[in-house]
């Protein structure tokens, strides 16, 4: 039996294409929901056509945005479904994706249980072990602990290839997002971009939205591009618990020229990359929904996974940096490289090479 662990949005997002071509190819799968996000995800399922869960794990029945809840979920879930649960067998297959905590408690459950993992978007590395934290230890954990590990562009590859891990390592042309971003194109959101000029904002972080000094960064970054443009700020659940309990919220409720509005749904969101002049993210999607869309890109983290991306630019939590970008966003834009992949799709790819090489059936 083959297994899809599922328990963030973005994770959900990058891997919806991947359970679309399987269920095209009749591979059949159990899909079970981590529950690290609550109703964002069936938002998600529903907007892609994806199938019910067969199994959904112990959560909060909302976001889990604090430490001590992460770590909660993080017992109770290993106590429920590693030491008692029925619906895993050995040598059954897991599907893990990235860098959250879900991936993590998968492979938890799995050595626990006796599973072979698939590890999909193996390898990112920014190659500092706490930045960002704590996705840069997870991914290389989950790496470690694979049996099979899916490089999602070249330099990916390298990195699995240069650590030397045991599991077999798959090269693919590029991420799967790229089949979640034309599928969003095509479809086109419920929700219309504002008109006139504007920038994105997209903050959700852990890193991000737990420290202070960091968070009062970004806002003071966003009161400063809204001295140009509108600044469409969608928040997460986390997001607004962070600035409400540090009290911050205020200060961009009181810009006029800041839009604070609920999350977009996924095909919502790419349209408004698609029309803004900028984005501004600490997140790792969006850096590559803004290179697909040709888009500059300021990352407010210390480092990035993605250095290869000409569009992106990272400012960190630096003001001088931050406005330097801001100043000059306009060198950062590129050319759209969607049309170089048309004839390709990276979910059909690692679909094959589950059902032909691997030999799941």
């Amino acid at each position: 039996m083959l297994h899809v662990l599922i328990g963030t949005k973005g994770q959900l997002i990058k891997m919806a294409p991947v359970m679309l071509e399987m269920d095209k190819a009749e591979l059949k799968y159990r899909f079970i929901n981590a529950s690290q996000h609550a109703g964002i995800l069936d938002e998600i399922r529903s907007l892609f056509g994806l199938r019910e869960y067969d199994h959904v794990f112990y959560g909060l029945g909302r976001d889990i945005s604090r430490s001590s809840e992460l770590l909660l979920w993080m017992l109770v879930n290993i106590a429920k479904n590693g030491v008692r649960s029925s619906i895993f067998r050995k040598r059954d297959y897991v599907i893990l994706h990235g860098d959250a905590p879900p991936a993590l408690l998968g492979l938890i459950i799995a050595k626990m249980r006796g599973l072979r993992v698939i590890h999909v978007e193996a390898g990112e590395r920014t190659h500092k072990l706490f930045e960002p934290f704590p996705e840069e230890p997870i991914r290389r954990i989950v790496d470690m602990g694979s049996n099979h590990l899916f490089a999602l562009s070249d330099q990916p590859y390298s990195n699995l290839k240069g650590e030397g891990h045991k599991g077999k390592v798959w090269r693919i042309r590029v991420n799967t997002i790229v089949d979640s971003v034309r599928i969003a194109l095509k479809k086109g959101g419920a929700i219309s971009p504002p008109s006139g000029d504007y920038v994105l904002a997209s903050i959700h972080r852990f890193e991000t939205i737990s420290n202070y000094k960091r968070l009062e960064k970004v806002v003071r970054t966003i009161d400063k591009i809204s001295e140009e443009f509108k600044v469409v700020f969608p928040i997460h659940e986390s997001t607004r618990t962070g600035l409400e309990s540090k009290h911050l919220m205020m200060k961009l409720k009181e810009n006029r020229n800041v839009v604070l509005m609920p999350l977009l749904d996924y095909f919502s969101f790419i349209g408004h990359i698609k029309k803004a002049r900028y984005v501004v993210t600490d997140g790792g999607g969006p850096q590559q929904e803004t290179y697909l869309l040709g888009k500059p890109c300021l990352v407010m983290r210390e480092v990035t996974e993605h250095p290869e991306y000409p569009n992106v630019y990272v400012g960190g939590f630096d003001l001088r940096k931050t406005n330097h970008f801001i100043r000059n966003y306009d060198e950062y834009g590129i050319p759209s490289p969607l049309e170089k992949f048309r004839n390709y799709s990276p979910s059909r790819h690692i679909v094959r090479i589950i059902q032909e090489d691997i030999g799941v059936r």
